[in-house]
């Protein structure tokens, strides 16, 4: 199952998103407001950025809101684990 991250265009904490997932060589793909606005509203996402995981097809779960909270699941992430859910 893989991770996906919710943007937007114009949000600054997005960018800030997308070059720390480039620096540190993650494989999530970004997935834009603009492109599938339905998709947001399917969820109930009102923020972004937001980590998603897919954990069967076509169904997910939010994994962390926010850079902050995006940090410190990553820092935290035990796939191990992760894959258990």
């Amino acid at each position: 199952m893989s991770y996906v991250v919710l943007s937007k265009t114009r949000c600054l904490p997005c960018r800030q998103m997308h070059k720390m997932i480039q620096h540190l060589e993650l494989d999530w793909p970004i997935k834009w407001h603009h492109d599938d606005p339905s998709f947001f509203d399917k969820l109930g996402i009102v923020s972004v950025p937001t980590l998603i995981k897919e954990v069967r097809p076509n169904e997910y779960s939010i994994r962390a809101v926010g850079m902050p909270e995006i940090k410190n699941y990553i820092i935290n992430m035990n796939t191990n684990e992760d894959e258990e859910e």
